[in-house]
């Protein structure tokens, strides 16, 4: 699955995990992709996090835009360790300090 970025630093956090793991299609799949994750670094959401997600949407939320708070965390662990976000979801485009690919 991750054969592709294996020269790159790769994490994950608990709600990207379940999104993944609850578009098995089966058990076996969802045993392979169980596998590969657990292989990840993985970035715990603690109360700091919670907060900056939270200041995050405010902050958007003021200029007029909307993400769930989900894409909030997850934005908000991304730009605290440093990584680069891999996504196709629009929600992520032009949050300041968060890097995409």
């Amino acid at each position: 699955m991750f054969r592709l970025l294996d020269n790159e630093s790769l994490s994950t956090c608990g709600i990207v995990m379940g999104e993944i793991l609850q578009g098995a299609l089966d058990e076996n799949e969802y045993q392979e992709l169980s596998e590969n994750l657990s292989g990840l670094i993985f970035l715990e959401a603690n109360v700091s996090v919670y907060h900056g997600a939270g200041r995050l949407s405010y902050e958007l939320r003021k200029k007029g835009r909307s993400i769930p708070l989900t894409d909030a965390i997850i934005a908000t662990l991304a730009i605290r360790h440093g990584q680069t976000l891999w996504t196709r979801d629009a929600h992520f485009r032009g949050i300041p300090g968060l890097k995409l690919k």
